[in-house]
């Protein structure tokens, strides 16, 4: 099974949805935009959670924006 791409998490009340690409400079892939989704809808839907703070893993950088070279071979929806 692969790792996760992004990353849930909540403490009290503050959400943490944490993109876990370090290798590839946090770009988002097809699989890191459907869970960024997922993990959005669970905060949107958790009572509990009031903010949520969205970072990346690695030290290089938070986030490359889209991965060109999946998103070129992907049929757009």
């Amino acid at each position: 099974m692969s790792e996760a791409a992004v990353v849930y998490g909540l403490e009290g009340p503050v959400a943490t949805l944490r993109l876990n690409r370090p290798r590839r400079l946090n770009a988002v892939s097809i699989a890191m935009r459907d869970e960024l989704f997922d993990a959005l809808g669970a905060f949107e839907d958790d009572p509990r959670a009031r903010v949520a703070l969205i970072s990346g893993e690695g030290e290089r950088g938070f986030c490359a924006g889209a991965d060109l070279i999946e998103f070129g071979t992907a049929p757009s929806q």
